[in-house]
């Protein structure tokens, strides 16, 4: 992407449909559901790359391989003994 060396870039709305590879129809329908993050200055709508990329990675599903991970994480922590408070008696 010609942006991925630039710390941050602001997109008009075709930019962001080419940075996101879908159509500027997608772009204006998830912007007008509140999905995609977006400012507006006057009648233009602008998008931050840094955002866009972390909705990108937001809707990143995670592999089976991580959700065995934490499942065995999970498991693990779950039968572990609880220590109790007493009085020692």
């Amino acid at each position: 992407s010609p942006f991925q060396n630039e710390p941050d870039t602001l997109l008009t709305v075709d930019e962001a449909a080419a940075f996101l590879k879908v159509s500027p129809q997608t772009i204006y329908k998830n912007t007008c559901a509140g999905l995609l993050p977006s400012s507006k200055a006057g009648r233009r709508i602008w998008f931050s790359t840094k955002d866009l990329t972390e909705y990108i990675k937001a809707g990143r599903r995670k592999t089976t391989a991580e959700l065995d991970k934490e499942a065995v994480a999970l498991a693990f922590s779950a039968s572990k003994p609880r220590k109790r408070g007493g009085h020692g008696l």
